[in-house]
Formats: structure tokens, sequence, C-alpha cells
């Protein structure tokens, strides 16, 4: 079967201005002329458009493989959520940069929650691990367990400062010197305490020298 377009029968797009186009438009039952679906080609030549609007939902389903080439921009806009399920592997190339920006929180899970990533709008950040979270660089890495937090610095110098006050508390504090000296220096005053035995030891020790 087929159509000619008449004087009763004009085609969905007006005439003159949509001389360049042809489609097919099914308007929605018991609805407003504007209620419908449609397929819109345009021929006109350095503007070729085809153009699909569904009214409602719009459904596709592909049984084997699906491939997309766009030539040059693309872009999406999602009005509410967006939700994708990939059953194996992804892989993402980006030529030059990567810029993601999120209102509120952003989330990362891997392993059923072994690892989870938590950033808030609030400048918060979370990781969490149920084993064990390392930071590495070159040699010298902090590594953080269940049982414990472990600095080692095997390359260059290890500082730490603080303008006000610093404090490290334990229930036996160690102090080793590797190499030659181990040195303790505040501008006004040094205190050493024990409650029930202080030593010091050396093969010279020297006080108010």
């Amino acid at each position: 079967t087929g159509r000619v377009y008449n004087e009763a029968s004009m085609p969905p797009w007006a005439l003159p201005a949509a001389a360049t186009q042809m489609g097919f438009l099914s308007r929605s039952k018991n609805g407003h002329k504007d209620n419908a679906n449609a397929l819109r080609f345009e021929d006109k030549a350095g503007h070729e458009q085809i153009w699909i609007h569904a009214e409602r939902n719009m459904d596709t389903e592909i049984e084997n493989s699906e491939t997309h080439h766009v030539a040059v921009d693309r872009n999406k806009t999602i009005g509410r959520d967006e939700k994708n399920t990939i059953k194996r592997n992804v892989t993402t190339s980006v030529g030059v940069d990567s810029i993601n920006s999120i209102g509120s929180k952003h989330t990362v899970n891997v392993g059923q929650s072994a690892c989870i990533l938590t950033m808030d709008k609030d400048g918060n950040t979370s990781l969490e691990a149920t084993s064990s979270i390392k930071l590495k660089v070159g040699d010298n890495y902090l590594l953080i367990t269940p049982t414990g937090i472990n600095l080692t610095v095997l390359q260059g110098d290890l500082t730490a400062e603080s303008i006000n006050s610093a404090s490290l508390k334990g229930e036996q504090l160690t102090a080793i010197g590797g190499g030659v000296n181990v040195d303790t220096t505040a501008k006004n005053t040094v205190n050493i305490t024990g409650v029930n035995l202080t030593d010091i030891k050396g093969a010279v020790v020297k006080i108010n020298s």
C-alpha cells in the first residue's frame, strides 16, 4: 500500500519550509496533534539528518553486537538517572583529558565492598579496605593493615613538623639510629620522664656540657 499527499492529506511537516524533509509520523490515539512517534529524514545539502522521536518510551534490542562511530562530537543529556550493567569487562581510552564533575558524592566499590572509595561535596574522602591499604612512591611506602600501620622510608629523609605541638604516645616507644646520630632538639625545654626508671646509656654521656 502507498500514500500520496494532497490538499486533504498534507505531509506531517509544513511546506515549503520542510520541502527537503520526508518521514513517518504516527499520532497518539486520543492525544493532541503534537503527541506522536516520528521518523524524519532531512535531505537538504549540508544539513542531512535522521531524526527519531519517541513520544514516551524507546526500547532497542540487539541480539548480537552493536557498533557506534561518531566522526566529530557526541552530547548526551539524561533528565534523571542512568544505570549501566556490564557483565564482563570495560575498557576506556581517552586521547587527551578526562573530567568528571559530581555534585554530591562519588563511591567506588571493588570486589563486593572489599575496597570502597567515597568522596563527597564537602571535601571529605574515605578509602576503606578489608585487608590493606598501601601508598607507595619508589621504595617508600605507607602500609595500613588491621593489625597496624607501617611507614617505611628506604630513600631520602623522613620529616614530621608541627607549628604548635607534636605528640607520640604508646605503651613502649623506641628510637633507633641505624647510622651515626639521633638528635632531640627544642628551643626551650626537652623533658625526659620515667614513672619508675629512666636509663640514659652511652660510651660517653654529657649533661650540661
